[in-house]
Order: C-alpha cells, then structure tokens, then sequence
C-alpha cells in the first residue's frame, strides 16, 4: 500500500507550475500516511485521504472533461460506480 501511494508522487515530476504538483505530492503523502503509517489504527488521515482523493477525482474530471469528446465521460462510468 505504501508504494502504489508514493506513485501518485510521479506526476508531480512532469506537472506544470507549483500549484499541479503541490496537489500530486498531497495526494501521494495522504494516501502513505493513511495507507501505510497508519494502517493499524484509526487516524484522520484516513478521511484526509478519502475526501481529498474524492476532490481530486473531480478535479481531474473536469480537466479532462473540458478537453474530450462527452462521449468519452460514458467510458468512464463503470470506474467511478466504483470509486463511490
């Protein structure tokens, strides 16, 4: 669980700007710490990790979302019916 978190860290490797990456790097601590750190007991990283992985999901949604065919959100239902 630790490693599959710290790879939300790469994109913050190519990301533009300051903002694109400081979310990339929150998503990757969030996720280790809620994963990882504290995977034996209950921590409010656990929730941290849940909304922020909520918000990002959005946010790339809507990224994305502004530059493809709406065509392409029908591919994308099947994994978000999951996700929630």
């Amino acid at each position: 669980a630790g490693l599959s978190g710290a790879c939300y860290a790469l994109p913050a490797l190519v990301a533009p700007g300051v903002l694109e990456p400081a979310l990339w790097l929150t998503t990757a601590f969030l996720s280790c710490m809620a994963d990882y750190v504290h995977i034996s007991h209950d921590s409010a990283f656990h929730g941290l990790d849940r909304c922020w992985a909520t918000l990002m999901l959005l946010r790339c949604s809507l990224l994305f979302g502004a530059r493809l065919d709406p065509s392409f959100f029908l591919l994308a239902l099947v994994p978000l019916g999951c996700f929630v």
